[in-house]
């Protein structure tokens, strides 16, 4: 005899930071089944995934890394150590979009940084007080100032608002919490999901996690992250509005 395959009242997609809050939630109830799905294996006993402060020796390696690389920026440059800034809310806003019906195909990430011209406008004037804290005592001891230094890109300096707009436009990199991607907004002014989560033009698929952001939170995402996936959980058990 054929066994059925087994039903679930909830499937969650992802065991990350929303994911898992919001399963435990769903879960708390004996009589709602949750299935997680989660890509790749169990690392439970893996020092660098146990270990909070192992999580810069996942950067990159594709047991750990998905390693998605966005479309080449203009201007844009080699690394190096520096002093750096970031905005708290930038103002220009990226895309995400598949790149081909195929799901090996990784999708094109394109971050459009600093298509918002007032990004530019508040790095750069960032910069040129940089210039004035690295230059004064007791901090200017710890640069290499003048000779045996180097300056990236050489021989720019922010000391002027266009030379520091120079700086950002070749300097500019990621800070890695990125957010919005499928932001809860009304759908012509390009949002994904609405006031209960759901994405627009479906019945039961809902996004919980940091792509829902509209707006860049202050400071680390993952604090935001929990807090919008315990909110979520019991308008998702309900059919609730989450706001």
């Amino acid at each position: 005899m054929t066994k059925s395959p087994p039903s679930f009242d909830y499937i969650v997609v992802g065991g990350g930071t929303a994911g898992l809050a919001v399963a435990s939630r769903l879960s708390e109830d004996e009589a709602v089944r949750v299935l997680v799905i989660e890509a790749g294996g169990d690392h439970g006993s893996d020092p660098l995934v146990s270990t909070p402060g192992a999580l810069v020796g996942q950067y990159g390696d594709p047991k750990y890394d998905w390693n998605f690389r966005s479309v080449p920026q203009p201007g844009r440059v080699g690394e190096a150590r520096q002093p750096g800034l970031g905005p708290n809310h930038p103002a220009s806003r990226g895309a995400v979009h598949i790149a081909s019906p195929d799901i090996r195909v990784r999708p094109r990430l394109d971050p459009k940084y600093m298509s918002h011209p007032l990004d530019l406008e508040v790095l750069a004037r960032h910069v040129q007080f940089v210039e004035k804290i690295v230059a004064t005592k007791p901090l200017r001891s710890s640069f290499k100032m003048g000779e045996g230094g180097a300056r990236l890109p050489p021989g720019l300096v922010g000391d002027t608002l266009e030379g520091a707009k120079e700086i950002v436009r070749r300097r500019l990199v990621s800070i890695w919490h990125v957010t919005g991607t499928c932001a809860m907004l009304p759908r012509e002014k390009g949002g994904v999901v609405d006031r209960q989560l759901r994405v627009y033009g479906t019945r039961n698929v809902r996004v919980v996690d940091a792509s829902v952001f509209p707006l860049q939170p202050l400071g680390n995402t993952q604090s935001v992250v929990y807090a919008v996936a315990e909110r979520a959980a019991d308008p998702i058990n309900n059919c609730e509005s989450v706001t």
